[in-house]
Formats: structure tokens, C-alpha cells, sequence
């Protein structure tokens, strides 16, 4: 879930390298962010937390949110340098209206109660298949 909520920001940053065939320029973003995931893995899984026992102790927990954390520390280095090389080829001003938003809410509300209804659905299923399935056994 955290890869594909960066997946979609690193999208639309990605846009304007693609419009004007940057394309080496992204590959070296995805190569950067593999390059600061395995470093921040291995800092993480041998040097910080060497010999780490999965067992659901506090610190086992700590360890297991860093390695996923190394999704958002990849995540953030791609778009760090995808937004550097696309603000060369065209600048982005971001300028925020609320006007607009509140009209974007106003008119989608139908859309955020079928996505809450959905995953509320999902979640129930889950819940009934782990209570007749349980996999923790």
C-alpha cells in the first residue's frame, strides 16, 4: 500500500520527463531508488538490528516498520531526483485553491462513500476469512 500511494505521486512528477523523452533520466531515478533502498536494508537489517528475531517484541516491531520504511525512503529519493531533472525541462509551480477543492469534494462525495463502503467491505472480508482460516497457526 505505501509503494503504490508513492507510486502515483512519482507518476505525476514523472510527467513532464516523459512528455519530452527524458526517459535515461527516469531510469537513473529508479536506479537511485533501488541504490537507497538496498543501502538503507543493509544499514537496517546489519547494523542496526544484527540477529533480529521476529517474535512480535517491541523491538522486533521497530525493526520490521524500518524495513518497510525503506519503501518511502526509495519513494522519496526518486522523487527528489525526478523532480530536480523535470524542473530543468519544465517548470511546476504548485498553487493550491481551496475553491477548488472544496468544489472537487462537494461534487465526488458520492465517490468517497462507495470508496469507504468498499474498504470497509474488504475489510470484512478479511476478518471472516482469518477467523475460518486462521494462518497464524
Amino acid at each position: 500500500m505505501i509503494f503504490s500511494a508513492t507510486f502515483m505521486a512519482a507518476g505525476i512528477i514523472q510527467l513532464p520527463l516523459q512528455l519530452f523523452w527524458k526517459m535515461e533520466q527516469l531510469s537513473i531515478g529508479l536506479v537511485l531508488a533501488r541504490i537507497s533502498q538496498i543501502t538503507a536494508l543493509i544499514i537496517i537489517v546489519y547494523r542496526a538490528y544484527p540477529q533480529m528475531q521476529f517474535d512480535g517484541s517491541p523491538v522486533s516491531k521497530i525493526a520490521f516498520l524500518a524495513v518497510i520504511g525503506t519503501v518511502l525512503i526509495s519513494a522519496i529519493t526518486q522523487f527528489i531526483y525526478v523532480f530536480w531533472q523535470a524542473h530543468k525541462v519544465l517548470p511546476i509551480k504548485i498553487q493550491f485553491s481551496r475553491n477548488f477543492i472544496r468544489d472537487e469534494i462537494r461534487s465526488n462525495r458520492q465517490y468517497g462513500l462507495a470508496y469507504c463502503l468498499s474498504s470497509f467491505h474488504t475489510l470484512a472480508v478479511l476478518i471472516l476469512l482469518s477467523n475460518y482460516f486462521p494462518t497464524a497457526q
